[in-house]
């Protein structure tokens, strides 16, 4: 079910990736219509915005690409981490769970 919705989150990165493409080249397709400075101020205004959207958008699309696994996993995954590196939250954990310790090491 949450790889469902992570490949939709992906689908609609991606048709968002494409809009603001289409938004860059409309955009620099029309600078040739820009006669006032103001017109070519207002066009390099939506460019550099939409750059930088463009720009945070394949940032997060190449993060949510590198992740492996399920967000139940990740958590797993950094609750172990926690546990390896802080003591006291492993002795919490032994405290809380003992029956799932000695599971793990059966």
């Amino acid at each position: 079910m949450s790889t469902k919705r992570t490949a939709k989150k992906r689908e609609g990165l991606d048709e968002e990736i494409e809009a603001l493409r289409d938004l860059i080249r409309a955009a620099i397709d029309k600078q040739s219509e820009a006669v006032l400075l103001s017109d070519k101020t207002k066009l390099l205004d939506t460019v550099s915005r939409a750059t930088l959207s463009l720009s945070q958008s394949l940032k997060l699309k190449n993060e949510i690409d590198q992740v492996e696994g399920s967000p139940a996993d990740l958590m797993a995954k950094a609750l172990q981490e926690l546990e390896e590196e802080w003591p006291e939250f492993k002795q919490l954990v032994k405290r809380y769970y003992p029956a799932k310790k000695k599971a793990e090491i059966q």
